[in-house]
């Protein structure tokens, strides 16, 4: 937005730049920031074909073009990887996610979330923006109208396939190892000659010092502020006597940057008048100290009584 990266529109520090250390600003021939316009997307990616030997039947993979690559990293393909962040909505990201513990079930298997705005517009409309021009170049590339059902309730939708279809030939990422933990009653374990779990989401929790640590799928709530890495999922099928693509944003990993109780605090103290100072406190309400801008009313973190404040 304005060359400026989505982590630092957000409000109150919400995107947290510092811990990623971040530049602010998009520089002039930094080929990882995704471009505005979809005229400029049209030259920063592209689509794999059936000639290129990355590609999977059926399969194909959004990546850089190879005009934007610096030198260094020329002759080889990079898939895009896109950097979202919102508010965690609906979600189901535990080790077998959506499955039914049916085999006929297990094309249909998913682990899912929803990002939303959380009323922070400017930022999560930009998100969109860049999402739905990526789904227009792979539609263009691919020259058929898009198949799958979009979203049109205002949330970023990221899905991922929970299994793979085991094939006789051709290479194929390995199973991962699953226990009674993470597989109670050994559902996806007896069929795992025919469909298989080949990867894993990393869910993860930012420190202080910008570090992540491993947390569990449960530790995450509604309203909790994500950060979440995406690519391309886009697979070629055939409906209805056509063949188009369907594509899918899928995770690569979920960080939460702050907690939904952290998220209301920030949200209460959004600068709307300079030099203020609260007029009345309660010895009965948790209330956040004012901070070095801030803004007219202060929430109660326990009570949710508003307290106005004053010029200085």
């Amino acid at each position: 937005v304005d060359r400026s990266i989505i982590p630092s529109v957000w409000p109150a520090g919400l995107g947290r730049v510092d811990s990623r250390r971040f530049n602010a600003q998009v520089k002039d021939g930094d080929w990882r920031y995704v471009p505005q316009s979809f005229e400029d997307i049209c030259d920063w990616a592209t689509v794999t074909t059936e000639e290129d030997n990355v590609s999977a039947r059926g399969r194909r993979y959004l990546v850089y073009s190879p005009s934007v690559l610096p030198a260094d990293k020329q002759g080889s393909m990079f898939n895009v990887q896109i950097v979202l962040q919102g508010v965690l909505g609906d979600f189901n990201l535990s080790p077998l996610g959506n499955w039914n513990r049916k085999e006929s079930g297990a094309p249909s298997a998913t682990r899912y979330l929803f990002l939303e705005s959380g009323g922070f517009q400017p930022a999560f409309d930009a998100q969109r923006r860049a999402l739905e021009n990526l789904r227009e170049l792979v539609t263009v590339k691919l020259g058929s109208g898009i198949v799958d059902e979009e979203d049109n309730s205002g949330r970023i939708e990221i899905r991922r396939s929970l299994f793979t279809k085991v094939r006789p030939t051709g290479d194929q990422l390995p199973a991962v190892r699953m226990g009674d933990a993470t597989d109670p009653g050994g559902y996806a374990r007896k069929i795992a000659s025919r469909w298989r779990v080949d990867h894993n989401v990393r869910i993860g929790a930012r420190r202080a010092d910008g570090r992540n640590m491993d947390i569990a799928p449960s530790a995450l709530q509604r309203g909790d502020f994500v950060e979440v890495t995406v690519f391309a999922d886009v697979h070629l099928v055939r409906r209805n006597k056509r063949t188009g693509p369907v594509i899918r944003f899928a995770m690569n990993d979920v960080i939460r940057l702050w907690r939904g109780k952290d998220v209301q605090v920030r949200r209460a103290l959004r600068c709307k008048k300079r030099d203020t100072l609260p007029i009345r406190t309660s010895s009965k309400c948790f209330l956040i100290p004012p901070p070095a801008r801030p803004c007219r009313t202060l929430v109660c973190l326990t009570c949710r009584a508003r307290f106005t404040l004053i010029q200085r």
